[in-house]
C-alpha cells in the first residue's frame, strides 16, 4: 500500500505499532526528526523502553551522546527516509508474497538495515572519505518511547514457532540472494575506523549535529554555543544581581523567609510534583526544562551507575525543593544561582560559622532540616556552594563535616554531570514514592 508514488511529497515514514506510548514531555519529535535527518540517516528510531534489544534500549549518557550507528531497528517505530523506503519497497516488499506480509511484518528488521547499509555502500565514489557516510541505521539516544507489549497480534507462543520461522524465512532468502547479508556490520566497523559511530551536538542549534568523538571540553565548549542569546543575557542579569548580594541583604531574607510557613501542611509527592512549574533561568544546561526533568535526571543518572545508597537517592529528588520559593513572588536573583562565602568562618568551626550569599540551598535546608539527618540536611543547605566543592574551604569543616563531605561530592558530582535540556527520563514513580519516604514523611510542613 506504502508505494512510493504515495509517499513521494513526504521526505519520511514513521511506521508506529498501536502499543507505543509517547508524550510531548518524553518524546519532542521535531527535535528527534532535525537530528534524523542532519545525520542523513536511511533509518533511525528513538530508543524504546521495553525491547530485547540492548542497544536499543534507554540508557544514561554522561558525555551527551546525541546517536549511535546500530545494525538492528525494530518495526516498532522506524523512521524511514523516503528514498530509502523506495528502495525497500522495489527491491524487497515486491518480491515477497502479500499473504505473508498481511499475516506478519517478522523478518524485514533483520534485513533492512543490511540492506540500507548496501545502498549506502553502492553511492560510495573514490572522492568519498570514510566520515561521510551517512549510517544506515541509526538510534537516537536522548528520545525515548515506551512498548506497552499489549501483544495484541499473535506471538511465537500463540502462532507456533513454525509459523514465525515461515514469515521471517522469506527475507532471510531473500538477504542471501541480493547478497546484503553483514554489509551493516562492515559499514559499522568503516565508521567505527574513524570513532564515527556516535553523534554529538554541534552548533549554534540543539539540532545541528556532527559525526565523530569529542572529549569532555569540547561538549563543555559546545553545549555553550547552543545557549540562546537572549537566555544568556537574562541568566548574565540575575547573576549579576545576586552578586550584589551583602551581609545585610543575607539577614533581611533570612529574616523574611525563616520559619515562615507558605502552604502548611502538604502531601511531600505533591511538593516534589511542583517542581514541574519551575524553570531556572540561570542553568544555560537545562535551559527551558523544569526542575521535575532534572531532579529525575540527577536520579536516573545514579541508578544507571548503581548508586544505591539511599541517601544519595533520596538528595537526587529532594535537593532542590527550595526553588520552590520563586512560586511565592521572590526574586530569582535571591533563589537561584551558585552560593559564594560573604564572610569567612573560624577554622576547624564548621560552615555555620560563615556566611554565604543566600539561595535556594538555604531555603530548602530551613524547611526540611527537621525531618532529615544532619548530613542530609548539610548536603541540601551546601550544595551550591562551588569554592567548598573544588575543596578551597575544608580548612572551616568539623571533623564531623568532613565525614558528611562525600555525601555532598557524590550529589553534587551527579547534579551537574546529568543536565540535559528537553529530556525527562521515564522512570518507576512507585520507585521514586518509596525512595521519597525514607526520610521525609508523608506530609511536610511547607
Amino acid at each position: 500500500m506504502l508505494t512510493p508514488p504515495i509517499l513521494a511529497a513526504y521526505d519520511v515514514l514513521w511506521l508506529l505499532d498501536s502499543d507505543m506510548l509517547f508524550g510531548v514531555d518524553h518524546f519532542p519529535l521535531y527535535r528527534f526528526l532535525s537530528i534524523g535527518m542532519e545525520t542523513k540517516a536511511a533509518i533511525f528510531q528513538p530508543t524504546v523502553h521495553d525491547t530485547i534489544h540492548p542497544e536499543l534500549r534507554p540508557v544514561h549518557t554522561a558525555d551527551r551522546t546525541v546517536a549511535q550507528a546500530v545494525c538492528i531497528l525494530e518495526i516498532m517505530t522506524p523512521f524511514i527516509r523516503s528514498d530509502m523506503w523506495k528502495e525497500i519497497h522495489r527491491q524487497g516488499l515486491v518480491y515477497i508474497d502479500d499473504k505473508i506480509l498481511y499475516n506478519s511484518s517478522w523478518g524485514i528488521d533483520n534485513w533492512w538495515c543490511d540492506f540500507a547499509a548496501t545502498q549506502q555502500l553502492l553511492t560510495l565514489t573514490s572522492n568519498t572519505t570514510v566520515g561521510r557516510i551517512p549510517p544506515a541505521c541509526l538510534v537516537i539516544k536522548d528520545t525515548q518511547i515506551v512498548h506497552l507489549n499489549s501483544r495484541s497480534m499473535p506471538r511465537e507462543e500463540h502462532a507456533g514457532v513454525d509459523s514465525r520461522l515461515a514469515t521471517v524465512k522469506p527475507w532471510v532468502e531473500y538477504s542471501n540472494k541480493t547478497n546484503v547479508s553483514g554489509q551493516c556490520g562492515r559499514l559499522d566497523d568503516l565508521l567505527g575506523q574513524r570513532q564515527q559511530r556516535l553523534f554529538y551536538f554541534n552548533g549554534k542549534a540543539t539540532t545541528r549535529i556532527k559525526l565523530g568523538s569529542a572529549s569532555r571540553a569540547q561538549h563543555k565548549k559546545i553545549i555553550v554555543k547552543e545557549v540562546p542569546r537572549d537566555w544568556k543575557k537574562n541568566a548574565a542579569q540575575i547573576y549579576n544581581r545576586n552578586r550584589h548580594q551583602d551581609l545585610q541583604t543575607v539577614e533581611r531574607l533570612n529574616a523574611k523567609w525563616k520559619d515562615k510557613v507558605l502552604i502548611g501542611n502538604g502531601s511531600t509527592w505533591e511538593f516534589l510534583l511542583l517542581l514541574k512549574k519551575v524553570i531556572d533561568p540561570t542553568d544555560n544546561s537545562l535551559l527551558q526544562t523544569n526542575q521535575w526533568s532534572h531532579v529525575l535526571q540527577v536520579y536516573t543518572a545514579m541508578k544507571v551507575d548503581n548508586i544505591t545508597s539511599p541517601k544519595a537517592l533520596s538528595l537526587a529528588l529532594i535537593h532542590d525543593f527550595g526553588k520552590l520559593l520563586v512560586l511565592f513572588g521572590e526574586d530569582d536573583a535571591n533563589v537561584m544561582c551558585s552560593t559564594i562565602v560573604l564572610k569567612q568562618g573560624e577554622l576547624g568551626r564548621g560552615l555555620d560559622s560563615a556566611i554565604t550569599t543566600w539561595n535556594h540551598d538555604e531555603f530548602g535546608f530551613q524547611k526540611l532540616r527537621r525531618y532529615l539527618p544532619p548530613d542530609m540536611a548539610w548536603a541540601i543547605r551546601y550544595h551550591s556552594l562551588s569554592p567548598l566543592l573544588k575543596g578551597e574551604l575544608h580548612q572551616f569543616l568539623t571533623p564531623e563535616e568532613l565525614t558528611w563531605f562525600p555525601l555532598l561530592r557524590l550529589l553534587w558530582k551527579y547534579d551537574h554531570m546529568s543536565k540535559r535540556s528537553m529530556y525527562t527520563p521515564l522512570v518507576d514513580l512507585q520507585e521514586v514514592r518509596t525512595i521519597l519516604s525514607t526520610f521525609l514523611p508523608e506530609k511536610i510542613c511547607f
